[in-house]
C-alpha cells in the first residue's frame, strides 16, 4: 500500500508540473496564480517561482544602474550650469532638475517592483513610460541642455507617471 502512495503522490506532482510549467511567458504570472497544491508544486518543479525571483533581481539592478547613471549626470550638469551663464545655465538647471525627478521616479519604480501588491500589467506600463522618459533625458544629456517649454512638458510627464506609481502603491 506504501508503495501505492508513493506512486500516486509522485503521479500528483508531474501533473502538477506538466500542466502548471512555465511556458515561455513571464514566470512572475505563472508565481502569482491563486496558491493551490497543484500550483505551488506545478511552480516549484517549474522553477517560476526562482525565474521569477531572478527576473525581478535583474530589473531592479538594471533600474538601480540606470538611477546611479542619472544621479551622476545631473551632479555633472549642476556642476557646469555653476559655471555658465544665461540661457545656457538655465537649460543646464532644467536638465539637472529633471534628471533628479526621474531619479525620484525610478527609486518609486523599484520601490513598485518590491511590493506584491502591484499589478504586473500596470507595472509593465509604468516600467514602459520610465524608460522612455529615460531615453529622452539620455539623449538631452547628450545635448547638454533643454529649453523651458520642453523642461515644462517633460516634468509634467515626470510629475504623471509619480502620480500612476504613488496610486499603484496606493499612496495617492
Amino acid at each position: 500500500m506504501r508503495g501505492f502512495a508513493a506512486v500516486a503522490c509522485l503521479a500528483a506532482l508531474l501533473l502538477a508540473a506538466c500542466g502548471s510549467a512555465h511556458r515561455g511567458g513571464d514566470p512572475c504570472a505563472a508565481a502569482n496564480r491563486d496558491i493551490n497544491l497543484f500550483s505551488l508544486l506545478g511552480n516549484t518543479a517549474s522553477g517560476a517561482y526562482d525565474k521569477c525571483l531572478d527576473d525581478l533581481r535583474s530589473e531592479l539592478a538594471r533600474a538601480r544602474l540606470r538611477a546611479t547613471g542619472l544621479r551622476a549626470e545631473a551632479r555633472r550638469l549642476e556642476a557646469e550650469a555653476a559655471t555658465l551663464e544665461g540661457e545656457r545655465a538655465a537649460a543646464a538647471r532644467r536638465l539637472a532638475d529633471a534628471n533628479a525627478r526621474q531619479v525620484a521616479a525610478v527609486r518609486r519604480v523599484e520601490a513598485a517592483k518590491a511590493s506584491q501588491a502591484v499589478d504586473r500589467a500596470r507595472l509593465q506600463d509604468v516600467l514602459a513610460r520610465e524608460a522612455a522618459l529615460a531615453q529622452e533625458l539620455e539623449e538631452l544629456n547628450r545635448r547638454g541642455g533643454i529649453d523651458a517649454a520642453r523642461a515644462d512638458r517633460l516634468q509634467r510627464e515626470q510629475e504623471g507617471l509619480n502620480r500612476r506609481i504613488a496610486a499603484m502603491l496606493g499612496d495617492g
